[in-house]
Order: C-alpha cells, then sequence, then structure tokens
C-alpha cells in the first residue's frame, strides 16, 4: 500500500484516523528537516512510537523511578551513540528486564513522540506496509481515541507558547510561599525543576513525566503566583544547546542550521530575524519595488515589552538616494560596520545614528529587492553578534542561489579566484562535516526488495545478502552496529556475511527498516535526486568489482575488498547531503576544467571525500579495512602495509569509470593507470584481460539493480 503526503495539506490526526481504520500492519514515518519520527502500527493499533525527544523522556524516566542503574545509563547512551538505536529496541536486546514491567513509561514516551507529531505544521509522511513484530511491551493504543486526545493536547500546548511569547522565557520561583507536602509527586517534581532550571523548555525536557502534564502544573504555578515569567526581552534569545551557556553562540548555530535546512527565502529571513532579535535594538525589514522602498516592517525593543512590531508602507524612498544602500543592492555584498548617516534609514528606524549597524542583500529578483537591516544604539566589545551575523549573510545574498560566482577559468587548480568573496556555505573541515551527519539514506528501491525478502521466514540469507550488499549505507550500519558495545564480540567484524550472522535475520529486519526511514528526507534534496543514483550505481560496481580483482589478486579476503569498494565514495555521500550547491558547483567545475572529483572538490571546498570518508569511518568506528579503502584509493602509495587492500580499491574504482555506467575519466591515459594498477597488483595479462571482461560483465548485472 502506498500512502504519503505532505503534513501541511493533511493533518496528523487525519493520517492516524485512516490508517487504524483500515487497520494496518506497518510503519508511519514523519520527516520534518532533520527530525524523524515514526509509529508502528499493528492491527490498526500503535504498539510504538520514536523520536528523539520521546527517547529522552523514555530514559528520563526510567531514572526518576530507579528502573536502570547510572551504570545502565552510560551503557545505553554509549549504544545509542555508536548505533542511533532508538531505546525502546536497545532495552529489548541488553535485556534488563521484561519490557512489560515497565510499559506506563513507553507509553509516556510514545505521547510524547504524538504530541511532537501533532505540533508539526509541516513535513512529509510515509507509509510503509509490512509485518510489524511485537516486542512485549503492551503498549496498544487505540489510535482513533488517542489521535482526538492529542489533538487537544497540542492546541492547548500551541496556546500555552502564545501565552508566554516562547519556551525559552525565563522566570523566577516564589519556594518560600509553597507548602510542598501538599503537592502530589508530579508537582513536586515539576516544581523542583523550576528552581534549578532557567527556562520553561529546560524544565519541560528535564521532567520524566508527559510535557501536557508538565504545563498544567506550570500554568497552575503561574496562576497561584508562585512563578512569575521574567520580562520578555530575555526570552527574545534564540535557545541554545551549549553547554558553555554562550547564548551568541548558541543563537548563531541554531540560525546557521535553519539557513542550511531552506531555500525558502521566507525562512531563511525568519532565520536572520530570529538570530538578531536577542542582540540588536532595532530591525528593519525593507522591500523595494523598481528602485523604491515601499514597505517597511520594523521591530523595536522596547525596554520591559520585548519587541514592538510596526509597518509602513508607500514610496517610502529611493534606492539610489542612499549611498550605502545603493551599493549593497547593486553589488550584492552585506554592509558591517558603524552607523552611517541616511535619511531614509535614520527616518524609518527613528533612532539616532550612533552604534553598529548591518545592511543585508536577502532577495534580488526581477524588480523586487528585500533587505535586512539591523542596528544597535551602542558599540560592540570583542567577538559581537557582528561577526557572527556577517557568517550568516554569506548564505543569503541573492547571487547564484547563495553560491559564489565561479570564475569561468580558474587560475589555478588549488586556489581558484575567490579574492574578496566569501567562501563556499560548504567549505568546512572535514569534522565538521561529519558532525552533520548521524545517519546516511539507502537506495529507497534495495529497502524494499531487502524488506520483502526478510519478511519471508524461509529465506535464504545469501540472498538478502547480495541485495543488502550493493548499498554502501546499509552495509556500513550493519557493520557499525555489529561491533558495537551491543552485539560486539571478541571479534570484530569486518565483511557483510559476518554482520549478518552475528545480528540475526530479525535483527537485520529492524534495522532495515530502521535505515528506510531516512529515505524520506531525500524528499526535499533535489542534490540526492539527481546524482544519488549515480553514487549508488558506482559504489555497487565498486563493490563487485574489488570481489573480482581479490580473488584474482590472491588476496586473503574478497569480503574485506567488497566492503571497502563499495564504500570508499562515502564521504561523496556526506558531501551531497550537507551541501548540495556545493556538490553542484564541484561536478561544474570537473566537467569544465576535465578534473577528478577529488581535485575538483580540494579547489572548492579545501578537502575531500577522502579525508570526509575517514571522519565518518573514525565517528562510526568502522574496521581498519574499510578505512584503509575509503582514505587511500587515490594515493596506494600512502596506505603502507595494506597497500595491496588499497590497490584493489583503487582499480575497482578506475574501472567502474571506465567501464560502468557514468563512463567519465578525466585521466589523459586511462589504459596506462589500468596497467600500473594491474602490475601493483601482479596480475598477468591474460588473467587480467578475463578480469576485466567478468568485471564488465558484473556492471551489466549490477544496472538492472
Amino acid at each position: 500500500m502506498i500512502f504519503n503526503g505532505d503534513l501541511s495539506k493533511y493533518h496528523p490526526a487525519d493520517a492516524i484516523m485512516f490508517l487504524s481504520q483500515l487497520g494496518l500492519n506497518g510503519i508511519l514515518s514523519v520527516a520534518e528537516n532533520q527530525r524523524l519520527i515514526t509509529l508502528s502500527f499493528k492491527n490498526g493499533f500503535i504498539i510504538d512510537a520514536h523520536s528523539a525527544s520521546g527517547d529522552a523522556k523514555i530514559l528520563q524516566s526510567l531514572i526518576f523511578n530507579r528502573q536502570v542503574t547510572a551504570d545502565d545509563v552510560k551503557r545505553i547512551r554509549q549504544i545509542r551513540t555508536e548505533t542511533a538505536m532508538p531505546i525502546r529496541s536497545i532495552l529489548t536486546q541488553i535485556d534488563l528486564f521484561p519490557l512489560s514491567t515497565v510499559a506506563d513509561i513507553l507509553l509516556i514516551g510514545m505521547k510524547e513522540v504524538l504530541l511532537e507529531m501533532f505540533l508539526l505544521d509541516e513535513g512529509s509522511f510515509n507509509f510503509t506496509d509490512t509485518p510489524v513484530e511485537d516486542d512485549g511491551a503492551e503498549t496498544k493504543l487505540d489510535a482513533r481515541m488517542l489521535a482526538l486526545s492529542i489533538a487537544v493536547q497540542s492546541d492547548e500546548y500551541r496556546d500555552f507558547i502564545k501565552g508566554i511569547i516562547s519556551l525559552d522565557r525565563e522566570f523566577s520561583t516564589a519556594a518560600k510561599d509553597v507548602q510542598t507536602e501538599a503537592l502530589t509527586t508530579e508537582e513536586q517534581v515539576v516544581f523542583r525543576l523550576m528552581s534549578t532550571c532557567r527556562t520553561i523548555r529546560q524544565v519541560l525536557e528535564k521532567a520524566p513525566f508527559e510535557s501536557s502534564s508538565v504545563i498544567a502544573i506550570i500554568k497552575d504555578c503561574m496562576e497561584k503566583g508562585t512563578v512569575t515569567l521574567l520580562p520578555a526581552d530575555t526570552a527574545d534569545l534564540p535557545a541554545s544547546s551549549e553547554s558553555s551557556g554562550d547564548p551568541l553562540f548558541g543563537a548563531f548555530r541554531q540560525a546557521l542550521k535553519k539557513l542550511m535546512l531552506s531555500d525558502d527565502p521566507m525562512k531563511r529571513i525568519e532565520a536572520l530575524v530570529a538570530f538578531c532579535k536577542g542582540f540588536y535594538n532595532g530591525i528593519l525589514i525593507l522591500t523595494a519595488k523598481d528602485g523604491h522602498v515601499v514597505h517597511c516592517k520594523k521591530l523595536r525593543r522596547v525596554h520591559g515589552h520585548g519587541l514592538d512590531q510596526t509597518s509602513a508602507k508607500g514610496r517610502l524612498g529611493a534606492l539610489d538616494e542612499d549611498l550605502v544602500l545603493s551599493a549593497v543592492h547593486r553589488s550584492g555584498v552585506a554592509f558591517f560596520g558603524n552607523r552611517f548617516p541616511s535619511n531614509l534609514l535614520d527616518k524609518l528606524s527613528g533612532a539616532p545614528a550612533s552604534g553598529e549597524c548591518a545592511l543585508i542583500p536577502v532577495v534580488n529578483k526581477g524588480q523586487v529587492a528585500v533587505f535586512i537591516y539591523v542596528f544597535s544604539e551602542s558599540g560592540y566589545a570583542g567577538l559581537s553578534p557582528q561577526h557572527y551575523l556577517e557568517l550568516l549573510s554569506w548564505m543569503v545574498t541573492p547571487r547564484k542561489k547563495n553560491m559564489i560566482d565561479l570564475p569561468a577559468q580558474p587560475t589555478s587548480v588549488t586556489q581558484p579566484d575567490t579574492e574578496g568573496r566569501p567562501p563556499l556555505s560548504g567549505q568546512f573541515s572535514p569534522a565538521a562535516w561529519v558532525s552533520k551527519i548521524d545517519e546516511l539514506p539507502p537506495l529507497p528501491t534495495l529497502v524494499t526488495r531487502a524488506l520483502d525478502m526478510l519478511s519471508d521466514p524461509g529465506v535464504d540469507i545469501k540472498a538478502v545478502e547480495k541485495v543488502i550488499g550493493m548499498d554502501q549505507s546499509l552495509v556500513s550500519k550493519l557493520i557499525k552496529i555489529s561491533n558495537s558495545a551491543l552485539f560486539g564480540g571478541l571479534n570484530r567484524v569486518e565483511s557483510l556475511q559476518q554482520a549478518l550472522t552475528r545480528l540475526g535475520a530479525k535483527t537485520t529486519k529492524g534495522l532495515v527498516l530502521s535505515a528506510s526511514m531516512q529515505t524520506y528526507f531525500l524528499k526535499g534534496n533535489p542534490g540526492m535526486q539527481t546524482w544519488g543514483p549515480f553514487l549508488w550505481q558506482h559504489a555497487a560496481e565498486c563493490g563487485l568489482a574489488a570481489r573480482r580483482i581479490a580473488v584474482a589478486a590472491g588476496y586473503d579476503d574478497s569480503e574485506k575488498a567488497f566492503v571497502g569498494g563499495l564504500l570508499h565514495d562515502i564521504g561523496k555521500l556526506v558531501l551531497l547531503l550537507v551541501s548540495a550547491d556545493s556538490y553542484r558547483q564541484i561536478q561544474n567545475l570537473k566537467k569544465r576544467e576535465a578534473l577528478t572529483d577529488y581535485a575538483a572538490e580540494r579547489a572548492l571546498i579545501g578537502t575531500d571525500h577522502t579525508d570526509i570518508g575517514e571522519r565518518l569511518m573514525e565517528k562510526w568506528k568502522m574496521p581498519a579495512s574499510a578505512k584503509v579503502c575509503v582514505k587511500y584509493h587515490h594515493h596506494i602509495e600512502n596506505a603502507g602495509e595494506a597497500t595491496t587492500l588499497a590497490a584493489i580499491t583503487a582499480y575497482a574504482n578506475h574501472l567502474s569509470h571506465l567501464h560502468g555506467t557514468q563512463l567519465q575519466w578525466f585521466v589523459p591515459d586511462p589504459e596506462a593507470i589500468s596497467d600500473e594498477l594491474a602490475r601493483t597488483l601482479k596480475l598477468p595479462q591474460d588473467v587480467n584481460e578475463a578480469l576485466i571482461d567478468s568485471v564488465v560483465a558484473d556492471f551489466q548485472q549490477a544496472g538492472m539493480l
């Protein structure tokens, strides 16, 4: 059954009611940016629900109810970090207690997930029709009845936020006026948290109860006067997850994430304004048409009242009458510095020209232009909002979809002509690229085939291995989890065959199903739709070729070589997922200048897919053999004792480019490369010719996948 859609057009309650009425079995996945929510249905009932916040609530409640020790918590968190598995699945595997004994706690987490889902205003959903196994927890919720109660809770939640302006609103408590012995257990816990937490959000996150219950307690305390909200000025500071408590850096990271996840100009403007609210005295959003400012939305900080909003429209002033505004409009480059005399901006801001300011172009389309002007009434000392705002502005200036314009003929491959221009939005260190990735999405068609096969109790695990083995994401996930603290034995797993043996069919199915949920992030990533299939196909070809080459060269473990070939370009998948625009520019430069991917990446982002892939292998604690193939397939001379394995991967990569689907190669003499790699691997000419024939035949078969 196919059931998917957009939450902006289809309310979550309707989706749940529909699936319940049909009495279906399967997984409902909801994706919103990088947030993933899953609901498990069995005969129309919800038997499990998972999200990051739901997991956090379950763990908090387990700790509060003393169901787990400090060592248990440490172990669960380690496994969660290593495998990204849901808390409930981890509890099933480590078998601390029957899940039915903590059913009430699991239900708290499930209801938290449902509330989170009902609070979403946008996102995509997809239902995967597949048998769902019961884990014995006895958590069975009537979806139709629950949908109605959660809908009411979500309305109350929204009303509460509107009333307090922001969950990051700070508060004070009147502890001496409270008779704690008269409070319920939940009330005592929440009040104790409120005496140690700074914001409402922190209380909600730390409370081991349903958020709807916590909000009811907080509202009651506010009505009784035992909790008082502080002035709204502090509520305008964006939330910071930084343990250092630096609101400036925390706000920057939050804004940067929003900018990277959306190409919508309005959402990007909202992200910039959200950052500026906490650090500037005033904000102007100026809309110009045909060279004249025709609308101005002004947000001005008023002590004790937060930000007041006013609007003005009409022919407010001409762009060319203001030197700075006109220059910013023409160049597309933002201005940062001391406030400057401007009849137009001074009139609209209503503030004297002192302090610092920034003027950022955010839209320039046809005859319409939009600018953000922010100002402070005094100067800043040290690292200031101006520094962070300038970094953010690089991502929104309307110049070729927020990326720099590349010169038609770069003066140097290693140092392109970018003088005086901001770097690419994707120009990070390898560690920074990898920090943005926890899970990589698998190829959707292969996931569907694998799930169908794993649903058959009599399936041949060899056939499953053949299908899963065509996807670098699934292979790396299964090997990574096989070597985690949850499943790891004395010997490290280095092949897919070993991983499947260690995990078993039931666990493998659960992990493949979990991985399949990641595919719904691809819908909002046009880059993955354009280049993703080529990356998957090339990976499959290289895996098949590496296995053949390893056998021909007499290498002791052809399955290690297969995994290495499959994973060798996994850094490219990270590049594409984190910044499709950067990946696009790399491909454009590669074609224009006849460069390899490796050289084009180095030229444009200062690193390459081998460094990024190596970092990912380290993050996932993958076997050394896989890391060698990822790191050295372009530089086998640096592989040391692993030169043979690196050369096998390099040859597989070369043959895929030479005879595979992509048919692209930017080396003047590819046959010389083939001969050199064959000599390195000590392949006689007749053996090498037969090998190439077999590899080409494999490529044709891989194309059918």
